[in-house]
């Protein structure tokens, strides 16, 4: 007989449940057909119906194993495994992270696992789809099985829009959107220049002059692949800053001139050598996902050797993304903690130079969230929520 049972009906943004200790990785690595375990085991994610929505859930604690050792019927799938419970605060959770229902009540320790739903394709209107969880306290591992499966609905794909947690194998889209017709480069860089002669002088003077087409091929041949074209017009129009000088052209990261940039690329792939040396779960990623090999645009979760540095500060980098692909060159954000998760912001590094020069002439938002200043010949960014 059940010891506790909890109930709770949810409508999910994503059709899909997880369950373990709070304070576990957000990392969901889906596979199987109802109930998918992450690698350690310490949760469980459920596809909950084909489409997200309203859903009814029942969490049934129990001594020893239930009735349903035989097949009921009622169910449309049931399948169990394995799952470690710490007692940090164990919770029922939408993959957006809300709380469902708190386990308080259930103690640390293993726990076999058996979920069954009904109506998953949503096709009684008179009822939601229904999900049970039985948890039971074990004293070892059981493997993981699928009992009942007549539904055809699958455990996978929960990546979307609010849930980019892992790479996958689609790439993102760049945002925002863009015209195919973006402006030349150097158009939008004789915006920007022009721009700053009138109102910025000081932005302008910083800039060094452009580098030579010899240390511009020079230093494309230390990449795997071919700089894009609207790479080697930046760097023969700018060279980073002069030195000892300065100035805030982006709002958040700053030029690298080509030894910068070289240097900087290769502080990031030592930082994930060393890295990979002492995890081998990287090391793992690396040889299975093989990153590196994905196309332009598809997260990667760790620095790349065709990633290349055009900006930096403290860590935090805009990327040109040299791969292969639809989206060869476009611009993506890196974080020292998030890595490449947000996807490209965008599509091209002549993007990027057309929204900073819309932005300087007309006042409009610079990613989405900086608006330009300037006082006594010196450009800085507000930053607007």
């Amino acid at each position: 007989m059940p010891l506790t049972e909890h109930a709770a009906f949810a409508d999910f943004p994503h059709p899909f449940l997880r369950i373990g200790d709070s304070n576990s990785s957000s990392e969901v690595v889906l596979e199987g057909t109802f109930l998918s375990l992450d690698d350690d085991a310490h949760g469980a994610v459920m596809r909950t119906a084909r489409e997200p929505g309203p859903v009814s859930i029942t969490l049934l604690h129990t001594r020893s194993s239930s009735e349903q050792d035989t097949v009921d019927t009622q169910w449309d799938v049931i399948e169990e495994g394995t799952i470690e419970l710490t007692g940090t605060h164990p919770r029922l959770l939408a993959l957006t992270g809300e709380p469902i229902l708190d386990l308080t009540g259930i103690e640390p320790g293993t726990y076999r696992i058996r979920a069954s739903a009904t109506n998953r394709h949503r096709t009684n209107p008179d009822s939601p789809p229904h999900v049970t969880i039985e948890l039971t306290k074990i004293e070892a591992p059981l493997p993981k099985s699928l009992i009942r499966d007549t539904d055809g609905v699958r455990c996978e794909d929960p990546y979307t829009p609010n849930f980019p947690v892992l790479p996958e194998d689609r790439p993102h889209t760049a945002r925002p959107p863009h015209a195919t017709d973006t402006p030349p480069l150097a158009q939008s860089w004789d915006r920007i220049t022009t721009w700053c002669t009138l109102h910025s002088p000081d932005t302008l003077t910083a800039l060094a002059d452009g580098a030579s087409e010899r240390d511009i091929t020079a230093t494309e041949s230390l990449f795997p692949h071919p700089w894009p074209e609207d790479l080697r017009t930046f760097y023969r129009l700018q060279n980073g800053f002069r030195p000892n000088r300065w100035a805030q052209l982006l709002p958040a990261h700053d030029l690298l001139s080509l030894e910068a940039l070289r240097n900087t690329h290769n502080d990031q792939l030592t930082l994930t050598r060393e890295l990979a040396a002492e995890d081998p779960d990287i090391e793992e990623f690396i040889t299975s996902q093989q990153p590196e090999l994905r196309e332009a645009g598809t997260p990667a979760g760790i620095y790349l050797d065709s990633f290349i540095p055009v900006a930096e500060r403290d860590g935090y980098l805009l990327l040109c993304d040299t791969r292969p692909g639809p989206l060869n060159g476009c611009i993506t954000q890196y974080g020292r903690d998030t890595a490449d998760e947000s996807g490209p912001t965008w599509p091209s590094l002549a993007a990027l130079l057309d929204d900073l020069a819309t932005a300087l002439a007309t006042g409009a938002t610079f990613d989405e969230h900086w608006h330009a200043v300037t006082e006594s010949g010196t450009l800085t960014w507000n930053f607007a929520r």
